[in-house]
Parts: structure tokens; C-alpha cells; sequence
């Protein structure tokens, strides 16, 4: 029977309970439990309930959820689980440990135990359970076997992280079959789906055939240039990669060595009548053709693209394997052409007569594959001038365009007739052109200067045309060149297969989408995050519309430094015309991703992102590449000073226009009010922001469990364990605060007595030095407070001064208390640590520094030494939830003494100065008292030490350690040996039984020894001996002090050494204790439970079952809040950096309003690592009617109202790093809502948008545009001097 099997149903849900709030850690195993079965099993624990009422065991027999049923998780292969499963709706991740403890006691399965892995940087991890492992069956093909066949020596099967190169994760499956690359060639074949052509070949305009046509055997399609993309974007939306290695035996391999190489070249026997390919000319050069005929022995004649008739040549079928090679491997792509590019158009001059001239590109139709070209009247009249200079020596045709050969190229003759007749007519050409020279000239120059009265030329072309070709393929600038970028010559490739420049997933699909804008997108590898954002700034009309229409090219701003020199707007203006042009069911932003990733290099890998981060990342290069302020001023920031909130608004959002002015401020842009008051000295400033997006907090309480080992005074008390309650971004310099109020509550702390007992303090300002706040608490300037008048007012009880709500707020007298707030939002008052005057704040920082605390981690798996020290400098911000690691626990240490924190590593000695002082002399009486002293401050402050003590027996020069440490803190320079022993017997007092004989003698004579070793007692280095000798302190290394009894003592059971392992558990209700009542003894050792848990009986603060709205998070985004010691700004009144409090609010909504969704939590992890923790509840939004009156607090207009209609909605699901980005959006041309996954688009209803995935909101205005939000700058300008 499995030992979980008797544990009860209380103990097994507070066991997932705490394994829900594990963080993840590189390296862990977790598991994926269907969530159909756990909604059964938390019914059947009654999860929800803390306190649960009574239950019959025919009631809790009847909701058993029976085995563990993940067969819904289950893939089409292995243990493969399903990929579209998603966490919260169809799994919940366990760590391994906790669901085997399941799958043992309930049975069932199947088990689908994953790799947690980092796929962010050393410095900013993303930890992610690696649920979907890709899977690569690889075959092995050689000289004796070129086909894949699956037999043992020539398959292989293996799982590998998403994240890895195809070419890095080729090179480990070639080991497998001993294939080195050293002494032999490898390429690869991946199986995949041959493109269908069968449209082409219907609409009569020939099979386009590309490499992504023609490199293939059946499904095995030959890879190129995709060796070193991730293998998770090669996946796409396969099961598994199928993958050839192709060995050939040399290492330096010509096309006749590898094995398959014939069937690479097998597409050429099947060549037909109206192909596109590409052809090699006389002279060597690749040029984009067309083949007209094929004659019974398999000759082609082939028309060139950009040349006329006169240049068809014949190709004859011994030559088609020199000659022929996929279309655009090396010539000009031309499907690329976007508007801008520039290019060689053919025009006709006053005679009739063909002429070459350069022009720009300034519209495109993908559907027709036509090109809008515009040739200015300068560049006509400069092609003319140049075609007459060159008549007289022209040795060009007077067809539509020039020769493929220049005047000096030798012309053999051809063995074909048609050739030879071809030679004989171009000679007659060019010998007429001679003789008639110089009245072409003339002729040309006259055509010339007509040409440049005339306006620009404008006309749509075929991009397969004759009339159109790549820039410099016959404009003379470059003629002489070989330009690979643009021009139709030889791209310098030695091999018809080794510079390929076209591969499959970098093209569109073509077809005809359910209505424009209604396109997938290609997943080129973790870039869901970039589709779902696309997808939703696509389905903003009026962001589309501007780059549809192409208004925004005369706004680029190419010089802007702040920019990125027009890129991506021209990027993302392409590829907004690509998914509305009604051409394609599917587009492939891999330029965009290219350009966005050379702009902010955090999108340039294969990482996941955050969908926000990459929209404003987007929304800002957009407003940079078409921001019309060339050279942007120093402005400087405005505050109220106690001006008019309108005129600073106005005045700010002048000075915002000197430096930022696009189409995308005028609608995406509103001004935010933030109003920041000084806690210490009341000081107050008002400033207007502009925001594009208005990102939103989620009002829920996340909070952690987190274990503390306490060692309390007196020394010879037993250590406590007890659990905190924290918040998940509580930092470690709160962990005093909380640990103190927790000990109040459970009376295992008093407040010293001289507070406890001390008349009150009350500090009267005058009404002068006083500031009230609008949620009536008051602000003292510290260097204007009076002198102190006592008040007869007692404190009672230390809970006034610190406890949750019963803190005491002092009132100032002939200050108001009523809320004179206006605002309609829902407001929550400040907490007690905020809501105090400056006295009271002084008092209970008195109160908490009256005792003295060292903080540490204890780890689990050898709890007698401090593995790490808590230290303010290095650890101030660090979350308490982070701590700690996995297997660590907390260790708090009350002293006697104000000694200063130890260094953050291990270290047992620290001397500093303070201006507290203490007792010159340890009294025994004091020892035995509960609870520290504030000493008086005095004028000689003394230094303090301190070390840590821990139990032993010893082994030789060896000391085996037992149990938990003890701090121990004395005066330096004033302490003997035989105070140190005094302090010592104190802590020995609970392992001597009270009926051991030595409970009779003089505890100065018990038989112990006090040793000075090494951090976890492998070396003993001296002896403490007892006597009044000055003690001398531990060195400044990893050095404590072990206390051992002789071993006679312990076998003749004097004392009980295991009472070394005693503590109190505090982790339950009330104050019952019990000796090592510890849930982990149920577990197996190997098994952890972080310091993060939740304690088995521990009360939880369930927050009231409600759901959450919008209005909720704009309420908790305008509520005043006090700022967390992490955020702490310069205050120049107080010369120091404070935590202030802080108000934000609404002052003018732009026409499209962006919510960000705050669901993830970041917390400052150990050496400054940033941590993020997901927000999973439901926020309900109005798919209609927004309504912002109520928030807005500047001007509103009548006629465009801030109501607004949902149209998009970015969605993120799973966990962190591991999930998913999708997006709903309503398409503005027919009003239907469309889902959208990748590549994926299926109509669906707006409220499937309301769901837990909800993570950034796109509003519009209903009715009316506001520019600017409607803000209006201020017409003259503040000056400067009169914000000083």
C-alpha cells in the first residue's frame, strides 16, 4: 500500500495547495494533471473551503474522483501530450513529486514528467516547463543506400529542446551513425508538403518554380538555407521534423558526389510549355525566364523577362542541367517588389521608338501581380539625353530593349539555324544604327527636351513583363556592373544548388481569405507573442487605413535618430498591405521580425516575448520613423507648483508637441495626471505624462506561505516554527515588520517595557508646517516640527502602534478629515503604515527597531549552519518569496545586542559601529528576561560582535553537528570567556533532563567543552576555556562556536543531545506545540517543500468569491497607494531617496484606448534577477460602452464622448514564458469577429474574448475623433524660469 494512502484528505490538500505556489526552478521536473479530473478531486478534498463543514462519508465516498484520468492529454505518439492543451483550461502543472504522490495513491495515468528550463538570459530567466519536447526522426542516406529506409543502423529517434538550431541538432544526430564532418560532406532533406501549383497552371500563366516548387522528392523537400533556423520554427505545425541526413565522401563535395543529387535534378525532365525559370545566358548570367516551346528532342526556347523578342534564345536538352536552375535562385525575386523599390521601366519616345528609364514603385496588387511605376519627367529627359550621346556607337536592337550582350562581346557562331539568322539581323541593326549616328543623336536630343516639359509618367505593369525589369538592368549607370540585389545578372555562383536565395516559409500563401484582413500568420518560432499583437493593430482602422492608403510615406522621417530611419514603418506598411490585400490566406512577417529585431535586439532571437512589451516597442518605432519633428528642442518637465491642473496639462502637452508629432499621436496618445507626495517632509508635485497605453493592476490579494525558524530569547528556549502570510512582492526589508506582528499575535513576543510603559509623544504642528491630503491624513515637514508636548495618552498595547487596522490616527488640531475627493472611482483608504503622521511613523519605526533581529537561510537539508545571511545592502529589494531556494527555510535570530547584519554569504563575525549602546556586563538575570532593550544613546557608542553557536558531539578532531544554530551577541571589548559560557549554559539548559544528577551540580561545572571550528565543524581550531580572560572574537572567516558534552555524559543519558533537534510548531492555529510535528515527515528525503509552502492548518485569507470588472482595475489604477521601498524617488527637500505616495489619474483618452491588463507580478529575485508571477483571474470587460466619464478628469467634449466599443483583444494563456499568445478581433470591412492563432483564423463571437487570457484591451471611440485626446496645447508657452 502506498504510505499516501492514510494521509488524510486535510493533509492532501494542503499538500497541492503548497505545491501550486512552488516556484519553478531550472532543472525540476514537473507534471501536467487534467484539470477535468482535478476539478473532481478538489470537490472531493473540499479545496475551496479552509474551514469545511462536516461531511458523511457517503457524501465524501460519493465525490471520489477515481483514478487519475490524463488520457484527454495524451498526443498522437508516445507520451507526446496533446499541443493544443493549455494550462488553466485543460492541465495544471505539479512538481513532479506532488503528482506522483497522486498517480500513487488514486492510480491512473498517463505520466507526462517534463524539464523545466530557462529560455531567457543568465541575468532575466523565464523558467518554462518544457511540455512539448520537439521530436526528430532522422534517416541516414549514402552512395549504397540514397532512399530512407527505417531499419536499425539507418533510423534514429530522439527529443530535443525547441530552442536549438536545425543544424546544431543535425550535427548530434550525425554522431549517432559515426558521421564526421571532418572527413565527409552533410546536407539535409526535411519531409514536408509539395506546394500545389495546379492554380497556375488553370489560370494559363505557368508553374512558378522556385526552390520551394521544385527541391523536392515526393514529400522530402531538400533544405537550403533553413539549416540554421530553430528547430521549433522548422516544426511549425508538424507533429515531428523527418529529417535525411545526406552524406557525401568528401569533404569538399561537387553536385555529382551526393547521393540524392538526382533526385534534386528530377524536376528538369518534367519542364512544360509557360515554366518560369531560371535561365543561364551565352555570357554566364542568370536571368528570370519563361519557356515558350519544347521540341520533340526536349529543346527549350525561352523568352527572358525585361528583353524583348530578339533575345529569346534556344536551350539545347544537353544543356538544361548547366543552364536551367529554380526560378529567382538567382535572379531578382520580383514577387518582393514593394512600393519605394526602385526599377528599369520601358517607355516610348516622341517616334514610337523604346527607350529605358529609371522609375519608383509606388503601388502594388499581389493579387494581379501588377506594379504601379511613376518615371518623373527629370529621369525621362535623362534617359533620352543618354540614349542619344550613345546612338552613334549603340550596337543595342531597336526592339523593346537592349542586346544581353554588349557592343564588344565576341559572337560565335551557332549551330542552329534560328541563331544564326538571330546573328545576321543584329548585325544589319547595328550597322544601320552607325550609319544613321548622328541624326539619331540629333533626333534623341530634340525628344529629350521635350520629354522634360512633360509631367510624370504613371502606369501599372506585369512584374513578368516585358516593360519592367530590376533597377540597372538596362538604365547605363550600372551596366557594366553585376549588382545581386537588384539586377538580373549572375549572382557568382559556382554551383546551380549553393546560393539559393528563396526558401519555402518566406513566402505568402496565395488565396482568397474569408474578407480582407481576415490572414493567418506564420509562427516562424515563439513569435505568437509578435502575431497576436499584429493581428489586433491590423484590425485598428484607423492605423490600417494609413498605411493602406499610403499617406504615411510622405511622413517618414529617415533622419530621425531616435527612429530607425524609416524602416519600420515602410516594414510594417508592407506587411499591413499583404494581409488587406485579398491575395493571400496566409502571410509570413519574417521581414517585419527582421526589422523589429534590429531595432529593439530583445525581439531579434527566438525567445518568447511579451505581447505588450513588443505592441509598444511596435507603436513607438512607428511614431519615431513618422515623427515630423526633424530636430527635436530640449524641453523641460513642468510641475503644478500649485497652478491650475488645466494650464500645466496644456503647457505639458505643448511641450510634449515640440518634440513628438505623428499619426500616431494624434490617435493613440492621452495625457495621465500623477500626483506624488513626500510621506517624510509632505512636500507634493503634479505632473502631466502621455501614455499609449494604460496599464491597469488586477485588485486581487497573492500571497505566499513562508516558513520561518525563529530562535526567540531566553537562550535556553527551543526555536519556533511559524508561517508568514506575505504578499508576493514583499521585499526582505518588510520580513522584520511581518515577522514581529506575526509573534504579537501568537504572544510568543512582548513590546519592551520602557515602551509599553513611556507616556505617548504627540507631536502639535502648527497649522503652517501642516499638509492634508485629500484622503485626510496629514504630512509634517520634518525641519518645521515643534518642539514635542507630551500627552497623558498611555500606550496600552503595542498593537495601536503597529497592528493591521488598529492603528491610531492622529489628529491635528483645525485640520479637516472629510475625503474632499470628487472623483466617482471607488476609492480604498491607504493602509495603517501609510495613514500616520510623521510622529507615529517615527514611533513605530521606535517601536520596531527596539528589537533586534538577524535574518539568514537555514538549508533544508543541513539546518546547522546559516547558509546565507540576509544583509540590507544586498538584499533590501529582494522578494521574501525569493529568497530563499527550493530546499531552504528562513532563520530569524533575536539578539541581545544591535548588531549589525552580517555579510549576505556566511560569515560569523561582523564589528561595526553604531550609536546604540548596551550593558557593559551580561547579568544572568537578564538572560532569563523576554525580549530585547532599546539602550540609551549615548555619546561612546561600543561596538558589537556576535557568532553563531550549535550543538555537538565530537568525533576526534571532527565535530558532528546537531540541530539548529543559535545566534549569540555580546559587547566587543568588554566580554570575558566566562560571559561567553554564562550565555552558552543557557542554551545547554534544555537538553539536561530534569531528573539528570545534573540538574544538582553547578552549571559552571558541567561537563562540556567549548570549541572554535570551521563553518560546518570539520576542523576544530581552539578551546573557549572558563575563565575571565578577555574573549577573544572568530576571525573574519566562516568560523563558530560548537558546544559538545564529554561522551560519557551522553551514553549514561545525563543529557539527550536529540533535544538538540526540538522546535516548536507554530504553523498551526493557536499557540499548539509539538515536537517535530512537521508534514515532511510523511515524504521520502529526496522530496522538498520550498520555504515558500502553505502549513497544513494555517488560516488562508480567502478573498470574498466576486467578479472582477474593468471598473475594478481603473478603480485600484487611480486609488492612492504607498510606494514599496522599491520605489523610492529623490525628494530634493529631504536630499534622500524616499518611497512616496503616489495618485494617477485619467486626464484625456485618446480615440484608441489601449488596457494592458497587469497579470504579471514582477519580484526582485537574488542578485537583482527579475522575477514574474501570472495573474489568472477572470476580468469581465463590455464588448460595448466603455465609459470613461467618470475617470476623465479634463475636459470632455459632447460630441465625442470617452465611450468606447471593444474591436481586439490580445490573449495570453499558460504560464509565464510557457504560454501562449492568440487574438480575437472584430474586422472592421464586415463586422464579424474572427479568432486568431498563428496561422490559423476561424469566425467566433466577442464574448469568447471575456475569459481568463484577456491580456491587452483595444477600445475605439463611438462616436466623433478627438486629436490629441482633445487636448489642447497651450497657445503661447510657460516659461521655464517659472518652474524652477
Amino acid at each position: 500500500m502506498s504510505k499516501f494512502q492514510n494521509r488524510s484528505l486535510s493533509e492532501e490538500k494542503a499538500d497541492i495547495k503548497r505545491a501550486l505556489k512552488t516556484s519553478f526552478q531550472e532543472g525540476a521536473i514537473w507534471q501536467p494533471i487534467a484539470i477535468s479530473w482535478f476539478d473532481k478531486w478538489k470537490n472531493y478534498v473540499n479545496y475551496d473551503d479552509e474551514v469545511p463543514e462536516p461531511r458523511d462519508k457517503e457524501v465524501i465516498d460519493s465525490l471520489h474522483p477515481g483514478e487519475v484520468d490524463n488520457s484527454g492529454l495524451q498526443g498522437s505518439f508516445g507520451d507526446e501530450m496533446r499541443r493544443d492543451a493549455v494550462e488553466g483550461r485543460d492541465y495544471i502543472l505539479l512538481p513532479n513529486n506532488f503528482a506522483n504522490m497522486l498517480l500513487e495513491k488514486y492510480g491512473g495515468g498517463p505520466s507526462f514528467p517534463r524539464k523545466v528550463l530557462n529560455v531567457g538570459q543568465y541575468y532575466n530567466p523565464i523558467y518554462q516547463v518544457n511540455l512539448w519536447p520537439v521530436r526528430i526522426e532522422v534517416y541516414l542516406c549514402d552512395r549504397t543506400q540514397p532512399a530512407p529506409v527505417q531499419t536499425d543502423d539507418r533510423f534514429k529517434r530522439r527529443y530535443f529542446n525547441k530552442n536549438m538550431e536545425l543544424d546544431k541538432v543535425a550535427e548530434d544526430l550525425s554522431s549517432l551513425f559515426h558521421v564526421h564532418r571532418h572527413t565527409s560532406s552533410t546536407r539535409y532533406w526535411l519531409r514536408d508538403t509539395p506546394p500545389d501549383t495546379s492554380a497556375e497552371e488553370k489560370k494559363g500563366t505557368g508553374r512558378m518554380l522556385t526552390c520551394d516548387v521544385v527541391d523536392f522528392d515526393g514529400d522530402w523537400r531538400f533544405v537550403r538555407s533553413d539549416a540554421n533556423r530553430n528547430i521549433q520554427e522548422v516544426l511549425g505545425e508538424r507533429d515531428c521534423i523527418e529529417l535525411i541526413i545526406e552524406v557525401a565522401p568528401f569533404r569538399t563535395a561537387r553536385d555529382a558526389d551526393w547521393p540524392r543529387f538526382q533526385q534534386l535534378e528530377a524536376w528538369k525532365q518534367d519542364l512544360r510549355v509557360g515554366d518560369m525559370v531560371d535561365v543561364k545566358d551565352r555570357k554566364g548570367k542568370f536571368y528570370a525566364a519563361k519557356i515558350l516551346s519544347i521540341d520533340e528532342q526536349r529543346n527549350l526556347m525561352v523568352h527572358f523577362f525585361g528583353w524583348d523578342e530578339s533575345n529569346d534564345e534556344k536551350i539545347l536538352a544537353s544543356e538544361i542541367n548547366s543552364r536551367v536552375a529554380p526560378l529567382h535562385g538567382h535572379s531578382f525575386d520580383r514577387s518582393k517588389w514593394e512600393e519605394g523599390n526602385k526599377v528599369d521601366l520601358c517607355l516610348k519616345d516622341a517616334n514610337d521608338a523604346p527607350f529605358w528609364a529609371m522609375g519608383t514603385i509606388i503601388g502594388t496588387d499581389p493579387k494581379t501581380d501588377k506594379v504601379e511605376v511613376m518615371v518623373e519627367a527629370k529621369d525621362k529627359a535623362d534617359a533620352l539625353k543618354k540614349k542619344a550621346s550613345s546612338t552613334s556607337t549603340a550596337t543595342r536592337t531597336t526592339g523593346a530593349s537592349a542586346s544581353l550582350y554588349d557592343d564588344d562581346d565576341e559572337i560565335d557562331d551557332f549551330d542552329i539555324d534560328d541563331d544564326a539568322a538571330k546573328k545576321k539581323k543584329l548585325q544589319q541593326q547595328q550597322q544601320q544604327l552607325i550609319t544613321d549616328g548622328a541624326a539619331a543623336e540629333s533626333k534623341a536630343a530634340d525628344t529629350a527636351a521635350t520629354a522634360a516639359e512633360e509631367e510624370n509618367t504613371r502606369v501599372w505593369v506585369d512584374i513578368y513583363g516585358d516593360t519592367v525589369a530590376p533597377q540597372y538592368t538596362h538604365t547605363p549607370a550600372l551596366r557594366s556592373s553585376s549588382s545581386t540585389a537588384y539586377g538580373g545578372g549572375y549572382y557568382g555562383t559556382s554551383s546551380l544548388y549553393s546560393s539559393y536565395n528563396s526558401i519555402s516559409y518566406d513566402r505568402h500563401t496565395k488565396g482568397t481569405p474569408p474578407v480582407a484582413g481576415a490572414v493567418g500568420l506564420q509562427n516562424l518560432g515563439n513569435t505568437c507573442f509578435m502575431n497576436s499583437i499584429l493581428q489586433c493593430l491590423s484590425n485598428t482602422q484607423p492605423l490600417t487605413e494609413i498605411f493602406t492608403s499610403g499617406v504615411y510615406r510622405d511622413q517618414i522621417n529617415y533622419d530621425n535618430p531616435l527612429g530607425h530611419s524609416g524602416k519600420i514603418a515602410l516594414t510594417y506598411g508592407k506587411l499591413v498591405k499583404d494581409m488587406w490585400s485579398g491575395a493571400y490566406t496566409k502571410v509570413v512577417p519574417r521581414e517585419f521580425k527582421t526589422v523589429i529585431g534590429d531595432y529593439r535586439p530583445q525581439f531579434a532571437g527566438y525567445e518568447q516575448q511579451d505581447s505588450q512589451e513588443m505592441m509598444n516597442c511596435l507603436l513607438d518605432g512607428l511614431h519615431e520613423d513618422l515623427n515630423r519633428i526633424k530636430k527635436k528642442p530640449y524641453t523641460q518637465k513642468i510641475e503644478s507648483k500649485g497652478r491650475p491642473d488645466e494650464l500645466i496639462a496644456s503647457e505639458s502637452w505643448r511641450r510634449f508637441l515640440l518634440r513628438n508629432d505623428s499619426l500616431i499621436v494624434e490617435r493613440f496618445f492621452g495625457l495621465q495626471k500623477s500626483h506624488v507626495t513626500c510621506r517624510s517632509c509632505g512636500k507634493e508635485s503634479v505632473t502631466f505624462d502621455p501614455y499609449a497605453t494604460l496599464s491597469v493592476p488586477i485588485p486581487i490579494k497573492n500571497t505566499r506561505v513562508v516558513t520561518v525558524v525563529v530562535q526567540l530569547l531566553p537562550y535556553h528556549v527551543a526555536p519556533v516554527r511559524v508561517v508568514l502570510e506575505v504578499a508576493l512582492t514583499d521585499a526582505m526589508s518588510d520580513l522584520k515588520r511581518l515577522l514581529i506582528d506575526r509573534l504579537l499575535d501568537l504572544k510568543l513576543l512582548s513590546a519592551p517595557s520602557e515602551l509599553t510603559s513611556t507616556p505617548r509623544t504627540t507631536v502639535t504642528p502648527s497649522a503652517s508646517t501642516t499638509v492634508m491630503t485629500e484622503d485626510s491624513f496629514e504630512l509634517v515637514h520634518k525641519e518645521d516640527v515643534p518642539a514635542a508636548t507630551p500627552s497623558t495618552e498611555t500606550i496600552t498595547s503595542p498593537a495601536m502602534v503597529v497592528d493591521g487596522d488598529d492603528v491610531k490616527e492622529e489628529k491635528v488640531a483645525g485640520s479637516g478629515s472629510e475625503d474632499t475627493s470628487t472623483n466617482t472611482g471607488k476609492r480604498k483608504p491607504l493602509g495603517p503604515a501609510a495613514m500616520t503622521t510623521s510622529s507615529s511613523v517615527a514611533a513605530k519605526a521606535l517601536f520596531y527597531d527596539s528589537f533586534h533581529f538577524h535574518f539568514g537561510v537555514l538549508n533544508g537539508m543541513r539546518t546547522t549552519t546559516v547558509s546565507k545571511n540576509y544583509n540590507t545592502k544586498d538584499a533590501k529589494n529582494t522578494a521574501i518569496t525569493a529568497f530563499v531556494g527550493k530546499m531552504d527555510y528562513l532563520v530569524a535570530f533575536q539578539l541581545e545586542h544591535p548588531v549589525p547584519e552580517f555579510k549576505s554569504m556566511t560569515s560569523y563575525y561582523y564589528g561595526g559601529n553604531t550609536t546604540l549602546t548596551s550593558k557593559k556586563r551580561l547579568e544572568e538575570d537578564d538572560l532569563e528576561g523576554n525580549g530585547g532593550t532599546t539602550p540609551p544613546v549615548g555619546p561612546k557608542a561600543p561596538t558589537y560582535l556576535a557568532m553563531d553557536l550549535v550543538v555537538g558531539t565530537r568525533e576526534g578532531v571532527r565535530m558532528e553537528l546537531v540541530g539548529y544554530p543559535r545566534r549569540l551577541s555580546f559587547v566587543q571589548g568588554e566580554t570575558t570567556n566566562e560571559d561567553v559560557h554564562r550565555v552558552v549554559r543557557q542554551v545547554l539548559r534544555r537538553l539536561v533532563p530534569a531528573t539528570s544528577p545534573l540538574m544538582q551540580r553547578d552549571e559552571a561545572e558541567w561537563p562540556y567543552e567549548l570549541c572554535v571550528t570551521s563553518s560546518y565543524g570539520t576542523q576544530v581550531y581552539r578551546t573557549v576555556e572558563k575563565n575571565d580572560a578577555p574573549f577573544t572574537p572568530l576571525k573574519d572567516t566562516m568560523e563558530i562556536l560548537v558546544v559538545h558534552w564529554q561522551n560519557a555524559v551522553v551514553k549514561d543519558g545525563l543529557v539527550d543531545i536529540v533535544r538538540a533537534k526540538d522546535i516548536t510548531d507554530q504553523s498551526f492555529t493557536g499557540n499548539h506545540s509539538s515536537s517535530m510535528a512537521d508534514i515532511d515527515e510523511d515524504l521520502d528525503e529526496d522530496e522538498y517543500y520550498p520555504a515558500t509552502t502553505y502549513s497544513k492548518t494555517q488560516p488562508q485569507h480567502k478573498r470574498a468569491k466576486k467578479t472582477l470588472s474593468i471598473y475594478d482595475c481603473l478603480d485600484k489604477y487611480i486609488e492612492r497607494e504607498q510606494l514599496a521601498d522599491t520605489e523610492t524617488v529623490y525628494c530634493n527637500r529631504c536630499k534622500e531617496m524616499l518611497a512616496p505616495i503616489k495618485k494617477m489619474d485619467i486626464w484625456s483618452a485618446p480615440d484608441i484606448l489601449i488596457i494592458h491588463l497587469k497579470r504579471f507580478q514582477f519580484i526582485t529575485g537574488q542578485y537583482q534577477l527579475v522575477l514574474r508571477e501570472k495573474i489568472n483571474d477572470v476580468v469581465e470587460f463590455p464588448i460595448e460602452g466603455l465609459d470613461l466619464t467618470a475617470y476623465v478628469q479634463g475636459t470632455v467634449s459632447s460630441e465625442a464622448p470617452p465611450i468606447y466599443d471593444l474591436f481586439a483583444v490580445s490573449h495570453h494563456m499558460g504560464n509565464l514564458g510557457g504560454g501562449h499568445y492568440t487574438a480575437t478581433a472584430k474586422n472592421f470591412v464586415n463586422n464579424q469577429w474572427y479568432y486568431f492563432n498563428d496561422s490559423s483564423v476561424t469566425p467566433t463571437e466577442p464574448s469568447s474574448a471575456i475569459n481568463a487570457t484577456a491580456y491587452v484591451l483595444f477600445y475605439k471611440r463611438r462616436t466623433g475623433t478627438c486629436k490629441w485626446a482633445g487636448q489642447v496645447p497651450h497657445p503661447e508657452g510657460l516659461p521655464d524660469e517659472e518652474d524652477n
